[in-house]
């Protein structure tokens, strides 16, 4: 009686795995569709983020750089302009601060780019794409 039932669980099992055999390879390709979902998805993903990422560089940066860089010199020389009665002087350091926050947003932009490109031309490159694309 032992005899048969080593016999039966292996029938049973050589059965079992017969039919996950054969059911298997009828459905090999199931996950095809998945797979094409999930490789678009990261296709867009990457797009997306690519575009955010030369937004920043392209137009929120350069703004922060020179804007604050113009605020922080109008606040400076505010009350010495205010004590001289000299607004051309304001202006000329207003317009000094922003070359000055352009060689900054420069600087920053190419730190980084060296930093996570290894060069540090390539997203002034993409920066020059993305105005040109734009006009």
């Amino acid at each position: 009686m032992n005899i048969l039932k080593g016999v039966r669980k292996n029938f049973l099992f050589f059965l079992f795995l017969t039919f996950f055999l054969l059911v298997g390879n009828s459905y090999a390709d199931e996950f095809s569709d998945a797979t094409n979902i999930i490789n678009n998805a990261d296709t867009g993903a990457r797009t997306i983020l690519g575009t955010a990422v030369t937004w920043l560089f392209g137009l929120f940066l350069p703004v922060i750089c020179i804007g604050t860089a113009t605020y922080l010199g109008y606040r400076f020389q505010k009350q010495k302009a205010e004590q001289e009665q000299s607004s051309f002087k304001l202006f000329m350091i207003l317009l000094l601060s922003a070359v000055v926050g352009f060689f900054v947003f420069a600087i920053v932009t190419m730190f980084i780019s060296s930093g996570l490109m290894g060069d540090s031309r390539f997203i002034f490159e993409k920066i020059n794409e993305f105005w040109r694309s734009l006009l």
